[in-house]
């Protein structure tokens, strides 16, 4: 094991064998100093033979230093990919960091919404030297006068400069928030800023790999939420890129393959109007060309495939459904990522899927042995899929996720009954979590009974206007638990009226 940072991590399929740079320097650094050790012995034993030792010994002292230095280097800096194991602490950090600093007033820091308008941007980026190099030009209109501009940034990321208009200006940072003071502004205003550094442990950006999805702050961003935070002591990812429609422009200045939601331009320049953000992914991947979609897969996962057809066919049935239920308009998109999902909590449907308008990010645990039938998990797909075509494509931030964890629960297991996928675990699971947890909370108990209630009478036969009531009423958050009862008393009442 020439260059593994541990021996028994498993591959990874986008990014391959744990095998680093520094890990290879640290290991050539012992066994550099190791032979000039062996060498100071034969010195010192060997007197006579100076001339035959000395020379060999300056080549490994040599050696020995130039193998430290790079040693050092590409340890500072280049970003590790993290399976679960933390040997630096960097997820320990992670997680302390978004503990303490996630502002719980999100209404509060989102009020500029009003005030600014991001127009377009232009992304020069390179991730060669193992770890994020950026320089973002950002154009926006001010439509009301303010003081100061806040900007959401990846807090591990080192801001080298922040110009507006051509002028470098003085700034401020709590947390992922910039604060960039405006004194001297015009109608639209350019705003530069240059940065460095490790990305997320959840989001990796190195010479490897590149794992930078459309929901995380990577770039400079108007929307002010939060890119992760803690929920029941685990990390869940938040949208945290632009929302209105904006024009990118990426230049990759690196020399891997990437692949990205943007059209491409020429051969390292992208550029899109959209309302979702930038997603970059790169590694081991090979795009392939089904009926209308374009798909970009592990290459490992490439016979999981044979199994496309009746996949596709599944995600027509459950998002058909999800958009008579909900009045919505969503379409499946001809860019779809299936790539391993990488970080902790991953076992959480919440955090596998992402539906953008222009591309959907469709994760799979990174344990995933896959096969012929691997791609077609139903259990999966149904579950992830309706967070990610529900509060999460809307937008819907909480900072308790308990109600719409059980929304995702009861509604996931009701649309897989009109389908025609039959399987209560997920809903068991999450009834009996939440009434260990609520067991003290007379309010939260009691709708936990009526719905366990509901499903004992067969819950698949419930209208399907339930849940569109329900959902109407996690978007206005208002008293969750109370409104709930009343939605599931007002359901039983007119259940009996018609005499069902």
């Amino acid at each position: 094991n020439l260059g593994q940072r541990e021996n028994d991590q498993f591959y990874h399929p986008l990014y391959g064998y744990l095998i680093e740079d520094a890990e290879i320097f640290k290991r050539l650094f012992i066994l550099c100093f190791l032979i000039v050790i062996f060498l100071l012995i034969q010195l010192y034993h060997h007197k006579k033979m100076y001339k035959a030792i000395v020379i060999p010994l300056v080549f490994s002292l040599g050696f020995t230093v130039v193998t430290s230095h790079q040693f050092l280097i590409n340890n500072q800096h280049e970003q590790k990919i993290n399976l679960g194991l933390d040997p630096n602490g960097e997820v320990i950090k992670e997680y302390r960091f978004y503990e303490s600093h996630v502002n719980a007033n999100i209404k509060k820091l989102n009020n500029q919404k009003e005030y600014f308008t991001p127009l377009n941007y232009k992304i020069r980026f390179n991730t060669d030297k193992g770890f994020l190099q950026s320089k973002v030009s950002i154009k926006f209109k001010i439509e009301k006068v303010k003081e100061e501009l806040k900007i959401n940034l990846y807090h591990g990321f080192k801001i080298n400069t922040i110009t507006l208009n051509n002028t470098e200006v003085n700034f401020t940072r709590k947390g992922d928030i910039i604060i960039i003071p405006i004194d001297k502004h015009k109608d639209i205003n350019e705003l530069m800023i240059d940065y460095e550094g490790k990305s997320s442990p959840l989001f990796y950006a190195n010479s490897r790999a590149i794992f930078l999805p459309g929901n995380f702050a990577w770039i400079p961003s108007f929307n002010l939420t939060p890119s992760l935070q803690i929920y029941e002591g685990h990390f869940h990812r938040n949208y945290s890129q632009n929302t209105g429609n904006v024009e990118y422009e990426v230049e990759y200045l690196g020399s891997m393959k990437i692949f990205t939601n943007l059209d491409k331009k020429d051969s390292n320049t992208y550029r899109k109007s959209t309302t979702e953000g930038v997603s970059i992914i790169s590694g081991d991947i090979m795009e392939v060309n089904l009926s209308s979609s374009t798909i970009y897969i592990a290459r490992t996962w490439e016979r999981g495939l044979k199994e496309y057809s009746s996949f596709s066919k599944f995600l027509d049935k459950v998002v058909q459904e999800v958009n008579m239920t909900l009045n919505k308009k969503i379409e499946i998109p001809k860019k779809i990522f299936i790539i391993p999902t990488t970080g902790i909590y991953d076992e959480a449907f919440t955090e596998d899927i992402w539906t953008f308008s222009d591309h959907w990010l469709i994760g799979y645990p990174l344990y995933t042995s896959f096969h012929d039938k691997s791609l077609l998990n139903k259990e999966h797909l149904i579950n992830s899929l309706v967070p990610a075509l529900t509060w999460k494509n809307d937008g819907i931030y909480r900072e308790n996720l308990f109600m719409v964890t059980l929304f995702d629960a009861c509604f996931s297991n009701w649309l897989g009954h009109q389908i025609g996928f039959h399987n209560d675990d997920y809903l068991n699971f999450t009834l009996d979590s939440l009434s260990s947890y609520y067991k003290n909370r007379k309010e939260v108990t009691q709708v936990l009974y009526k719905l366990k209630a509901l499903k004992k009478e067969e819950f698949k036969q419930i209208d399907r206007i339930f849940f569109a009531n329900w959902y109407d009423m996690l978007k206005t958050k208002q008293n969750d638990w109370i409104g709930l009862e009343e939605l599931i008393d007002k359901y039983n009442n007119n259940h009996k009226e018609r005499g069902e």
